[in-house]
């Protein structure tokens, strides 16, 4: 043993082993030489617990945010043909959709791809929507009827509740 010591290349590999062999319950585990990643080694609940409140939280965020949009475009009387929390890509002939509910106008509903949320807007024409009624005269009901500050308040509305939701969780923090 004193042989292996008194050489310090050899001592550090000595400590090194003797570390890894304390800290395998919480980092690494040595075997054999390799250093294995202790997650490999076990399945732990925390993970999917910390994987599912990442979920929740974003899925709130994106609801507030979305939600944003839908109360301006409300305000000024337009029409809100869905609100979705995920993306409902369809396939085939499902539309997509774990979940929707037809409240008046509105369709709520939840996706199945978990990438954001959505809020469809009448009359809002984008290249990546429906363009059916461009053509058409806008009707009082449609976004593109509406004079342009209603319109730049209605894509605002997302940020805005984003800018106060962030002032309202920093000032709870701060008491």
């Amino acid at each position: 043993k004193n042989k292996i010591f008194r050489h310090g290349k050899n001592r550090r590999k000595i400590i090194r082993k003797l570390y890894f062999c304390e800290e395998s319950k919480n980092r690494r585990l040595y075997t054999g030489g390799q250093t294995v990643p202790n997650f490999f080694k076990t399945t732990n609940k925390k993970h999917m617990i910390q994987i599912f409140q990442l979920l929740l939280s974003l899925s709130i965020l994106v609801i507030l945010h979305e939600f944003g949009h839908y109360l301006a475009a409300r305000f000024f009387g337009c029409r809100v043909e869905k609100f979705y929390l995920f993306m409902d890509w369809g396939i085939g002939s499902w539309s997509g959709s774990i979940f929707k509910k037809q409240v008046g106008d509105t369709e709520f509903g939840v996706g199945w791809a978990p990438l954001g949320g959505y809020v469809k807007i009448s009359g809002f024409i984008d290249e990546s929507m429906d363009s059916d009624g461009a053509e058409s005269e806008p009707r009082e009901w449609e976004l593109r009827s509406k004079p342009a500050w209603q319109r730049l308040i209605v894509m605002l509305g997302g940020v805005v509740v984003n800018i106060i939701l962030a002032w309202f969780i920093y000032s709870m923090i701060l008491l």
